[in-house]
């Protein structure tokens, strides 16, 4: 019996999170769990090429992400040259970006024992056409896995789980933990119900609205907080460790968004933690809700404090075990804590396989064992460190740094039966 709880210290919220039961979505056979791949906007925005996609996916299998988890190579806008008026008006590739057209691309990554997708729009005729697409994609006999995007617009998270596998949140990410330029709009209590979802927004921005509708995501169809911002360049490490985590634990798409040509060695152990992803790939596809939410900064800290390097934090197991009865057997049991992030690769491991000096042995490999199959093992890769041992009716204790985040998970010492 596991429970994941993570601490996340924030510019205005300290949360801990752990994971509710929800229903069935779309069942077309994909996304059981969420995709996990790269997608080039964040970083590169239109500058796109068939060489920037071949080049990236064999860093990809080199590095390790593929066997890790990360398949999808999904390219964003800009690659089309408009339509053709001759052929239904069907999309063009633009031939100077990519002069072999896009079907020798999508040869190229499945040739690399990669999934490749594509950005499209419905254009002129609005976005309300997502269901023909659905059908249309179902219609080619053919596994392809549906993300749709109307940036949280019309609240897809009560709709769209019928016809597609994730739907955007929010909208756009940028590379910032915190900062508010104005343009994305209804943070802390007032994203619920947002119906502005705005740009240009922050990872704490786009955990508010996330924090009201974890529920709507399930295996098969996945609430998405947009791409991974990690090497991007403007967050500290605490804050991109933060941001993946909180990721993680919402079930949110992992699509990498940072150009891994130029991929730092911090930044590769970051997104290359099994520890943490297996929180995101466990198989029984229950996204984290929020428990208590405290503005200790404003209510408990003078403003000279703002900056503190390190905040304590804690969470008792009836906290953590909410959605148990207070008589229930498991708030009887001790529980082994177990820390995610102990095990996170050395820069000079990640500098080796940077260079390509180094092996992916001894590194967790999903392609080989599952992440459902790991975790039913017990994978000490994928269980993390145990730190301590917190007592029925106990309290885990966290200290975390600004802007960081500290992510467990609790193991049952013992088992009960009815």
């Amino acid at each position: 019996m596991d429970r994941v709880v993570a601490f996340i210290e924030l510019r205005l919220i300290a949360a801990a999170a752990l994971f509710a039961l929800s229903a069935t979505a779309l069942d077309n056979g994909l996304a059981r769990t969420p995709q996990m791949g790269w997608n080039n906007w964040n970083a590169l925005a239109c500058n796109v090429s068939e060489d920037l996609l071949l080049q990236t996916a064999k860093l990809i299998v080199n590095y390790g992400l593929k066997d890790l988890g990360y398949q999808y190579v999904v390219l964003d806008d800009c690659w089309s040259a408009g339509r053709n008026a001759s052929n239904n008006n069907s999309l063009l590739a633009d031939l100077k970006k990519f002069p072999r057209g896009m079907a020798a691309v999508a040869d190229d990554m499945h040739a690399l024992g990669l999934k490749y997708g594509m950005y499209s729009d419905a254009g002129s005729k609005s976005c309300a056409r997502y269901r023909a697409m659905s059908e249309a994609l179902n219609a080619t006999g053919r596994p392809i896995l549906y993300s749709i995007c109307n940036w949280g617009e019309d609240q897809p998270w009560d709709w769209a789980a019928s016809m597609a596998n994730s739907w955007r949140i929010s909208g756009d990410i940028w590379d910032s933990f915190d900062g508010d330029n104005g343009t994305c709009p209804c943070d802390g209590p007032s994203a619920w119900n947002c119906t502005n979802t705005g740009i240009n927004c922050s990872v704490t921005n786009i955990m508010n609205k996330a924090s009201f509708i974890t529920a709507k995501g399930q295996p098969g169809g996945w609430n998405d907080l947009d791409m991974l911002e990690v090497g991007n360049g403007n967050m500290t490490d605490s804050e991109y460790v933060a941001h993946f985590s909180i990721w993680s634990v919402i079930k949110s798409a992992l699509l990498m968004g940072n150009d891994i040509r130029k991929i730092a060695p911090a930044d590769l152990a970051i997104l290359s933690n099994p520890a943490v992803i297996a929180v995101n790939q466990d198989p029984l596809g229950s996204s984290a809700s929020r428990r208590w939410m405290r503005d200790n900064i404003q209510m408990c800290c003078p403003p000279r404090q703002r900056q503190q390097r390190f905040s304590v934090m804690n969470a008792t197991l009836a906290d953590i075990l909410a959605d148990y009865t207070p008589n229930a057997p498991e708030l009887k049991l001790a529980w082994e804590v177990r820390d995610l992030w102990a095990n996170r690769m050395s820069n000079d491991m990640a500098s080796a396989i940077i260079a390509g000096n180094n092996s992916t042995e001894g590194r967790y490999n999903s392609t080989e064992t599952s992440y459902a199959d790991g975790l039913a093992q017990g994978n000490p890769l994928l269980v993390g460190n145990v730190t301590t041992t917190v007592q029925p009716s106990g309290t885990i204790t966290a200290t975390v740094g600004r802007h960081g985040a500290a992510m467990f998970r609790l193991r049952a010492l013992t088992t009960t039966t009815c």
